[in-house]
């Protein structure tokens, strides 16, 4: 690995971890040992199943996600 990318990668650890200084909601989903149940729309356009897919597993147990097919952000109409 060249100087840039090591540089590069150094970089990107830091903004991480200032980022996650900066959002103390982040930082307790991660540590927090408060049960936590996430009902997250398939058709969420603000908040997409496949970042809280990727983000989910760094959640402290215990935890669930519940998919709700179809549904957006708000649930609109969408849960009966």
């Amino acid at each position: 690995m060249d100087d840039a990318a090591v540089k590069h990668r150094a970089i990107r650890r830091r903004i991480r971890r200032i980022a996650r200084a900066n959002h103390p909601v982040e930082v307790a989903l991660h540590a927090s040992p408060v049960p936590k149940l996430v009902l997250q729309g398939t058709a969420d356009t603000v908040c997409s199943i496949e970042l809280l897919e990727r983000e989910f597993p760094a959640w402290s147990e215990p935890r669930e996600l519940v998919r709700v097919p179809g549904a957006n952000h708000f649930f609109d109409r969408q849960l009966g």
